[in-house]
């Protein structure tokens, strides 16, 4: 059955963020160009549930077409949708158990002609019938360095699908970060692991502290997860709880703090709310790098007690590759972005969302902005 493109184009007056300059940028600068409800429609053999998935949507050149790679946890499959004007649908098929067997997929990439999965398990390189091509076992790396764990030893919640998974795919690698069991200094040690995806080798192992102020947070196992990105010879990182973006590099081992300012959301989230731990303060999701503009982004919930993660209004950064902010656009509440994933592609960028006029169990919905 043929793919049927939807693009409905709306003009919209928002507003944006500083350019870089020290001139205050004020309500009335607005106008910036906006595609809303750019819906595709999921073809027969897909369901449509891949913005609620663990698994966020990705997007990728294939072929020369633009499509969007996403994991079905339904049917355990790898669905490869078109996004441009040529229909195309292709759905590679998972096994659960045996050499090639792939499970709890919670992180999708594709690179170089593969997908790397991120799963229970580790991660794995799949080719386009489904074949494991390579793997990395987890948990070998966990039993030589006793003491580590994948998850925040105090956190009872899942705040960010991805934080445990960035991804390199200029060069081809991914991020592990790990947590240490017990307390040091008051605070729990991180290490972060980058690793390249061709031969699975560790490629570097970089101890990270939190910032100061976080370190006296009552509920730092809410907020304190490290969001760690793979960029070359550099590893990006940012907390939920803190507007700063820390640029480590691993050739010199020394650490940059850039301070990215925001209209719209507070530098420092806290919890001030036990019932709603971290939810009600706002969030900062992780740092994701557009290669095609040489850019970075970065989406920012604004604070709302009692809202919950879905319905906040939010922000979106635009950053230069010295992390300095392009631009800074601003969501009205209600959309419901489903902000983990980012689709960057030569001439926009896009937002999966769960609301709009245009979503339904056949298709998938899309806030995007054109560049």
């Amino acid at each position: 059955k043929a793919i049927n493109l939807f693009i409905a184009v709306s003009l919209c007056g928002t507003l944006f963020g500083s350019c870089g300059s020290n001139k205050q940028q004020t309500a009335e600068e607005t106008m910036t160009d906006r595609i809303e409800n750019f819906s595709v429609k999921v073809p027969e053999g897909s369901i449509q549930i891949y913005e609620d998935s663990y698994s966020r949507p990705v997007a990728a050149i294939i072929d020369g077409m633009e499509c969007m790679v996403a994991y079905s946890p339904s049917l355990h499959s790898i669905d490869i949708i078109s996004l441009d004007s040529i229909p195309f649908f292709k759905q590679v098929k998972l096994e659960g158990e045996g050499p090639n067997g792939v499970n709890q997929v919670n992180g999708i990439f594709y690179y170089d002609g593969s997908y790397i999965l991120k799963c229970s398990t580790g991660f794995c390189r799949i080719d386009h019938e489904g074949k494991m091509m390579s793997k990395w076992w987890m948990f070998d790396y966990l039993n030589e360095h006793e003491g580590y764990t994948l998850r925040f030893p105090e956190k009872f919640m899942v705040f960010n699908f991805f934080s445990n998974m960035g991804f390199d795919e200029v060069n081809g690698l991914v991020s592990l970060p790990l947590y240490r069991h017990e307390k040091e200094n008051g605070q729990y040690p991180i290490r972060v692991l980058v690793l390249s995806c061709k031969d699975w080798q560790v490629v570097d192992e970089i101890d990270i502290s939190y910032p100061e102020q976080m370190k006296q947070e009552k509920w730092l196992g809410c907020l304190g997860e490290v969001q760690a990105l793979p960029h070359g010879e550099k590893l990006i990182y940012n907390f939920p709880a803190s507007s700063d973006i820390f640029v480590y590099d691993r050739k010199n081992r020394t650490t940059h703090v850039h301070s990215i300012p925001t209209l719209y959301t507070e530098s420092y989230y806290r919890c001030e709310d036990e019932r709603d731990p971290g939810l009600g303060g706002g969030y900062f999701m992780p740092v994701r790098y557009d290669r095609f503009r040489n850019n970075f982004w970065r989406v920012q919930q604004k604070k709302n007690i009692g809202t919950g993660m879905a319905g906040k209004p939010f922000s979106i950064s635009r950053l230069t590759e010295d992390f300095e902010v392009i631009k800074e656009y601003d969501i009205p509440e209600r959309k419901d972005i489903s902000s983990y994933s980012t689709l960057f592609l030569p001439d926009k960028v896009l937002f999966p969302y769960m609301g709009g006029e245009h979503i339904g169990m056949d298709n998938i919905a899309f806030y995007g902005i054109t560049l």
